[in-house]
């Protein structure tokens, strides 16, 4: 499974890219709006920042995955010992 993250700010536009992303995430949002963007955060004022990683850890894991306790495997070789 891959994200990808496109990003802009309020003085760029988005970049072309060759798929859709499945984020597009505004950056530099206390300098002003960024259109389309599904999140924004301005790093500088910490605005944004929770539901990004909020939205990421969404992405890639269920909430019940987040709240187990057991060893994680990040790949199918890897076993436990």
């Amino acid at each position: 499974i891959d994200l990808l993250i496109a990003a802009a700010d309020c003085q760029s536009g988005w970049a072309t890219l060759d798929r859709t992303p499945d984020l597009r995430l505004g950056l530099r949002a206390d300098l002003g709006p960024i259109k389309d963007a599904d999140l924004v955060c301005a790093a500088i004022t910490g605005q944004g920042i929770e539901a990004l990683v909020h939205a990421i850890r969404q992405y890639f894991f269920t909430d019940a995955d987040l709240q187990s306790s057991r060893p994680w495997r990040f790949a199918l070789d890897l076993q436990p010992h």
